[in-house]
């Protein structure tokens, strides 16, 4: 009943239900979500929970309006990639550089709670991925042809990313071989790039 009457009150604020999902977030990703109730996010934003709830319907809300978030801010790297006024390798460092910049800070506590409390969230998370792998094939396709990369097969170089973002997302294997998202990111597009350089 009472949470009824704050549904009614509920206030329409899109920049204020952004700040504080801005503030909210990086706790997510550091401390997981089950670790982070809502008592814990009144905390961090200094409101009441009442205050709060006159802005969101529930926790989970603020949390998927902070990954679409985090999603938007990655999906730039579409545009560093095809950005013709930038040398052509340059480019794909520029682009993997700001991948790696937007997944810093996210815990494997994070993706591990995001995959076994959210799968509608994760599913996301897997279209988002195989986005980024067709995004990434056109630009080995168009290295290959201005003769910038071997002449390696697109499909086994997509091949290799996709295992590769499987395994990013696999929080056994980062906690396996202490590694965390950011570090293994970095690793794995340096090593590439240099091996498709012609």
């Amino acid at each position: 009943m009472g949470r009824k009457s704050l549904n009614n009150e509920r206030k329409d604020n899109p920049k204020r239900k952004m700040e504080w999902v801005k503030i909210v977030l990086p706790h997510f990703l550091e401390k997981g979500i089950a670790n982070l109730p809502m008592d814990e996010v009144a905390k961090i934003l200094n409101k009441s929970k009442a205050t709060i709830y006159k802005y969101f319907k529930s926790r989970e809300e603020i949390l998927e309006l902070g990954i679409e978030e985090v999603f938007a801010e990655i999906m730039q790297f579409e545009g560093m990639l095809n950005n013709k006024e930038v040398a052509y390798v340059e480019r794909y460092l520029n682009a993997i550089n700001h991948l790696s910049q937007h997944i810093a800070g996210i815990s494997i506590l994070f993706l591990d709670d995001l995959k076994r409390l959210h799968p509608d969230i994760w599913e996301q998370v897997n279209s988002l991925r195989i986005g980024t792998l067709a995004i990434l094939k056109e630009y080995y396709k168009e290295g290959i042809k201005l003769n910038i990369f071997k002449n390696i097969s697109p499909s086994l170089m997509i091949a290799s990313d996709e295992y590769f973002f499987t395994i990013l997302a696999d929080p056994d294997f980062l906690k396996e071989n202490e590694l965390n998202m950011q570090n293994a990111f970095e690793q794995y597009f340096k090593m590439k790039l240099y091996g498709i350089l012609e």
